[in-house]
């Protein structure tokens, strides 16, 4: 889901490649921010049409 434009989320299509990247984004500003070790929680809204923690549908690139 896409939250940048809709409060509500827009589903989008992400290739792999696009997941990997986001992915190792948020791990980075994380690492900026903590230290070794430290734990972290990551609060993100699951929509009420998904039965799985994913929300977002990966393609090859």
């Amino acid at each position: 889901m896409d939250y940048a434009t809709d409060i509500d989320g827009v589903g989008v299509d992400i290739t792999w490649g696009e997941l990997d990247r986001r992915s190792r984004a948020v791990a980075a500003s994380l690492r900026a921010v903590t230290d070794a070790g430290q734990r972290v929680a990551i609060l993100a809204r699951r929509p009420s049409t998904t039965s799985s923690g994913s929300s977002a549908r990966c393609t090859p690139a």
